[in-house]
């Protein structure tokens, strides 16, 4: 059981933090296409 529950523990931390990475990517993404487009 105890083994379970870790294993459900580190799934949903691995979820976490590809959201908490993927929203990162976005954001650093979103700056960079916003400053190519400020230049034209």
């Amino acid at each position: 059981m105890d083994i379970e529950i870790a294993y459900i523990i580190v799934g949903v931390m691995i979820l976490v933090a590809a959201i908490v990475g993927a929203g990162i990517i976005y954001s650093g993404l979103e700056k960079i296409a916003n400053a190519i487009n400020k230049q034209k």
